[in-house]
């Protein structure tokens, strides 16, 4: 693989875990089983130093970047979030977030920081009956009053406010109560059909495996009989290696301990971590992404 210099795209976590446990996605269904086992992940998060440092770095090396504070965690639980934007301000990077907003913060505080370019809702329903099915372990009463405020500090924030719905077989009312929610408001309404997020994905494309996400039986009980009957966004591919990856390219991605991983799409204790992106030069990042076989077994 030809060996690039060029980074048009930065992911980020600036923390280690997510307070929810969606059935749907990889990070959700982690959270469960450490739930049923007992056991709990620490809290752990990206430090200011560190966030300085890094930033400064991205700049350096690539200029402008809009970062994407997000890979399968939740970036507003945070202690320090207002001040991170602050940071990415000082070295002129915008921030992409996405949140299920069960999290409170200081919205306005948040909502006028201008290096908040997009903050990104995730919902699944407008009743705690519905929500917790899509959103397991989230608080409908939490996010609508979250929404409230969101709405009321978004008249003074440059930022672009989107909720993604997420559609289910049944929660048809609950989206007309929500877009009802978003009307004469800056907050924009994205309903999407609901979808399976695979563990592992990277590797299960390469190896053609599309079907066994269907038996986890987080999935099987608790997603598949509330979406559609195709609900993977994916066709079999059987090989991939004479198919350039964009993440090895030109995505940069960092863990909240800012170690370089290989890939957006792999769940976060199987993704590799090439090394930390402090103290490796510019010729070594570029080297030991392009050289990783990041979908191999």
């Amino acid at each position: 693989m030809k060996e690039n210099t060029k980074i048009d795209m930065v992911n980020m976590s600036i923390t280690n875990k997510c307070i929810l446990k969606c059935p749907s996605c990889p990070t959700g269904r982690l959270n469960m089983r450490n739930e049923q086992n007992s056991r709990a992940n620490k809290l752990e998060y990206t430090s200011l130093e560190t966030c300085d440092k890094i930033f400064s770095k991205i700049f350096k090396l690539y200029g402008q970047q809009l970062i994407y504070l997000h890979i399968w965690n939740e970036p507003l639980i945070h202690p320090n979030i207002v001040e991170v934007l602050k940071i990415l301000d000082r070295y002129k990077h915008k921030a992409y977030l996405s949140s299920n907003i069960n999290a409170y913060t200081d919205w306005k505080s948040l909502l006028e920081e201008p290096a908040l370019k997009t903050l990104v809702i995730s919902i699944s329903g407008a009743t705690q009956e519905t929500y917790k099915k899509g959103h397991r372990g989230g608080n409908i009463n939490v996010v609508l009053k979250n929404l409230d405020k969101i709405n009321n500090y978004s008249v003074n924030s440059s930022a672009n406010i989107v909720i993604n719905f997420h559609k289910y077989t049944d929660n048809n009312s609950d989206e007309e109560k929500i877009r009802t929610l978003c009307k004469g408001s800056k907050i924009n309404f994205a309903p999407y059909p609901a979808v399976v997020l695979q563990e592992n994905i990277a590797d299960n494309v390469l190896n053609g495996r599309f079907e066994e996400w269907r038996n986890i039986k987080d999935i099987s009980d608790l997603v598949i009989p509330r979406i559609s009957k195709h609900p993977f966004p994916f066709t079999k591919i059987t090989r991939l290696e004479n198919i350039p990856c964009h993440s090895q390219t030109n995505i940069l991605v960092l863990d909240h301990e800012g170690q370089i991983c290989t890939c957006t799409h792999q769940e976060p204790s199987s993704v590799r971590r090439l090394g930390n992106f402090l103290e490796l030069s510019e010729y070594e990042i570029m080297h030991l992404k392009a050289t990783t076989p990041s979908c191999a077994i």
